[in-house]
């Protein structure tokens, strides 16, 4: 049973905010760039099942589609982890 993972994201504004609260949330490690790169490596790298539940995702937000894109390459390279926007 994977660990279960709750991000609002009506209190991100931007996609520094969504870095520091991904970062805070699934605890990654000091290294982590805060970038797209950073966010990918750190999500396939992790080792017990994760599933991220990120409510209120605002799919039009001009963050959301980088982000979008590396969950969704994420989920392709490592099965422990899984993203679900509600």
């Amino acid at each position: 049973m994977p660990m279960k993972y709750h991000v609002d994201c009506l209190a991100v504004a931007d996609a520094v905010a969504m870095h520091s609260v991904l970062a805070q949330t699934l605890n990654f490690p000091d290294w982590y760039g805060h970038n797209l790169d950073a966010l990918f490596d750190c999500l396939t790298e992790l080792e017990a099942p994760v599933h991220l539940v990120l409510h209120n995702w605002d799919a039009d937000a001009p963050y959301a589609q980088g982000f979008a894109c590396v969950f969704a390459d994420a989920q392709g390279e490592n099965p422990d982890f899984t993203v679900e926007f509600l």
